[in-house]
């Protein structure tokens, strides 16, 4: 016990204030502030800074998802691989093999793919190959679309089907 009250004893007295400030205690000059809870100006900050992280929170949340890109897959664009396989497919059977289209079922093999892709690749760069296929890939493009960049997005999902369902890379 005697060494306890000696060491307390060899403390200075001003020596224990910096304690004091930081639990929130004044050295005797002014109101005593509660160790055990925040001061009104603590709270005020807290308040602020919960508003402002809520705020951001919604400005990112309400951020609107519109990215260029220029690539079917993965990267930037919105559309997977896989969904851009879907699309093309549905695409090839909905508006050129089928019953009603310029190519019959039966005549969509892996030569006529390699032909519809090289007709698909040159309405790109604004060519024409000389393809037989040159007029059917027009009906991609015709009927409910109503951009530019729907029809290149149409062109590039069945040139995707086509590649993967054709293995033509």
């Amino acid at each position: 016990m005697a060494q306890g009250r000696t060491a307390f004893a060899a403390l200075a007295p001003g020596s224990l204030l910096p304690l004091f400030r930081s639990v929130g205690l004044e050295d005797g000059a002014g109101p005593v502030r509660s160790a055990f809870g925040p001061n009104r100006e603590q709270e005020k900050r807290m308040k602020r800074s919960i508003c402002l992280a809520v705020l951001a929170a919604a400005v990112l949340g309400l951020q609107s998802d519109v990215f260029a890109s220029g690539s079917v897959g993965p990267g930037n664009s919105k559309v997977s691989a896989r969904g851009a396989y879907t699309m093309g497919k549905a695409l090839v059977f909905r508006e050129l093999v089928c019953r009603n289209c310029p190519i019959q079922r039966g005549d969509l093999d892996r030569q006529r793919a390699r032909s519809l892709k090289a007709s698909l690749e040159a309405a790109f760069e604004d060519e024409k190959p000389g393809t037989a296929d040159d007029d059917h890939i027009k009906v991609l493009c015709t009927g409910k679309v109503q951009s530019a960049r729907e029809c290149s997005a149409r062109l590039q999902y069945v040139l995707a089907y086509l590649d993967r369902r054709y293995r033509l890379r």
